[in-house]
Parts: C-alpha cells; structure tokens; sequence
C-alpha cells in the first residue's frame, strides 16, 4: 500500500475513534484541487488535507512542509466549491485541517501530528 493511502487510512480511524468526526467523504476532486478527508465535528465541516511521509525521509524535511501557500489556496476553493456542490447553506461553518504522519513501514508504526484550522 502506498504511504499516502496508508496515511490517509490511519487519519481517518484517528478522526473517528478519538476525535468523534463522521465522514462525510474521501478524496473529492475538481479542476481546482482534492480535499482528502471531508468529515463532521458537531456542527463543523472539515476538510482534511493528509500529509504523510516515510519516516526514512524525515531527516531532509517534514510531511507539514510539502503543504504551502499555493496548496492550501487550491484546497480553500475545493473546499468551497464542495460545499456549493452539496447545497449547504452559505453560512455553514467549515474549517481546515492539516495531519501530518511519518510512517516506519518497517515497524508498522506511525506518528500523527493533527492541525486544526491550519488555514485561516
């Protein structure tokens, strides 16, 4: 299994089992970009971008710096362009999200850092 399906695999037993979100939806795509996560926090949507990295990589850089400017511009509209889609009302509240994982396929372990509102 690829690290990046792996990863988005784990967030979600994260975000169901210890935060408590319902998904709503995985890997929604437009010409303006991919939300990978899409889920509920009581009255919130949250659009979940995953970052996930071998953790042979980590000493060159972090799985939070491949999510940028331009990146999160591109999952902003997604975002938005998802909620109209979906005919939720114009003032539902919404956040972003970043997880972050850097997994040792070796050892089958995995360590999660989660971002709420990494976009404002």
């Amino acid at each position: 299994m690829k690290t990046g399906n792996l990863g988005e695999d784990l967030v979600v037993k994260y975000l169901k089992k210890d935060l408590e979100f319902k998904i709503i939806d995985r890997n929604f795509s437009y010409k303006t970009g991919e939300i990978d996560i899409i889920a509920k926090d009581k009255r919130t949507v949250v659009f979940v971008e995953v970052k996930a990295l071998d953790a042979k990589y980590i000493e060159y850089f972090k799985p939070e710096e491949h999510f940028d400017y331009k990146k999160a511009q591109r999952v902003i509209k997604t975002a938005q362009v998802y909620l109209i889609k979906n005919n939720y009302p114009e003032d539902t509240d919404y956040r972003i999200d970043l997880a972050a994982l850097e997994i040792n396929n070796a050892n089958k372990v995995a360590r999660l850092r989660y971002y709420r509102n990494a976009v404002r």
